[in-house]
């Protein structure tokens, strides 16, 4: 048993050979899975991955859908959370997506694996879910 924190988030990372890059923020990094970008950040004692998902072929008229779409798929899953977010200056309705791991104990490195693995395929498969409905051609345009 281990404490979670973002040192051993890097270090799975490290061992996976995934790539990451420090944001500012020293309790934050920045990554990417299937063309997702994402940031796993640690506060509060939690680990949190998020990604939010706006493109230009999803117009702020469209909230009502997006807002209809997380509605859907958070009574459906567990996890990850879906976020309606609608920004009216910049004209666009967009998805937020965050998946958390309360750390106020110790994991396992099999239950930390499993989080890690589970929460970034479960943000990939959100956001992509969410460009197949609402804007495939951007979804086409991802890599596998």
């Amino acid at each position: 048993m281990k404490q979670t924190n973002l040192d051993r988030v890097r270090d799975y990372f490290k061992a996976q050979e995934w790539t990451y890059t420090d944001a500012e923020d020293p309790d934050t990094i920045k990554t990417v899975f299937a063309g997702i970008a994402m940031d796993i950040s640690y506060n509060s004692n939690t680990i949190v991955l998020f990604t939010t998902i706006g493109v230009a072929e999803v117009k702020a008229e469209r909230f009502g859908d997006v807002l209809e779409f997380c509605e859907q798929f958070n009574n459906a899953r567990s996890f990850p959370t879906a976020i309606a977010i609608e920004e009216p200056e910049r004209d666009l309705a967009a998805l937020g997506i965050s998946y958390a791991l309360p750390c106020q104990w110790q994991h396992t490195d099999e239950q930390f694996r499993d989080f890690l693995d589970r929460g970034i395929l479960g943000v990939v498969n959100t956001a992509k879910a969410f460009l197949s409905e609402f804007a495939p051609e951007v979804l086409r345009q991802l890599p596998e």
